[in-house]
Formats: C-alpha cells, sequence, structure tokens
C-alpha cells in the first residue's frame, strides 16, 4: 500500500476560511467537498503550545497517512486520485483534544 505522505500537501497560512472555533481551541473543518471524486481539503487551527498529529484512516483502520501540525492555521489538502473508494476518518489530536471528520471518495 503506497503512503500518501509524499502526496498530501500542507499550505499556511490558510486560504480558505478556518473553522468556526474559540481561540485557543484545536479545531478542524469539514472536508470540502465531501464526498468527492478528486481532491479534498480541511482546514486545520492548532492553539499555541504544543504540535498536533493528524492521520488519514480508512475503514478498515489501516492509517493511510500520518503527520506532524504546528500552531497556527494550515490547509490540509489531500489529491483523493491516490485513495481507493471507500470512507475515511481524518484525525487531529493534540494532547487530549482530539476532532474527527470523515471523508468519503468516490471514484
Amino acid at each position: 500500500m503506497e503512503r500518501l505522505s509524499t502526496d498530501i500537501g500542507l499550505a499556511t497560512p490558510h486560504d480558505t476560511e478556518p473553522p468556526d472555533a474559540p481561540t485557543g481551541v484545536l479545531a478542524l473543518s469539514a472536508p470540502y467537498p465531501n464526498p468527492s471524486a478528486g481532491a479534498f481539503q480541511s482546514t486545520i487551527v492548532v492553539p499555541a503550545g504544543a504540535p498536533a498529529s493528524a492521520e488519514l484512516i480508512d475503514i478498515a483502520g489501516r492509517r493511510r497517512w500520518s503527520g506532524v501540525l504546528p500552531a497556527g492555521s494550515t490547509v490540509l489538502q489531500v489529491p483523493a486520485l491516490s485513495l481507493e473508494s471507500g470512507i475515511y476518518s481524518l484525525i487531529v489530536r493534540q494532547g487530549s483534544a482530539t476532532q474527527k471528520r470523515r471523508v468519503v471518495i468516490l471514484e
């Protein structure tokens, strides 16, 4: 199985609207577009203090990508052409805080 680490892009500062969340709270926007036949993106806001971890998990529980995100607002850009059709979870963690969103990929 091909890992997606070379395919997934991080862009900062954000070029989409950040998720609505109180200042100082880990936030993850809904992936757009969803469902997707092509690429999708999601904005992640990581409060200062510690970096956050992010991972993309398929429905079988296999990690397809993982990475570390710095504090601030980041746009995660995923080319879905690297993924098979299915349901995926995008999970971001920082300390005890966790945000999770589902993404549907259709070929």
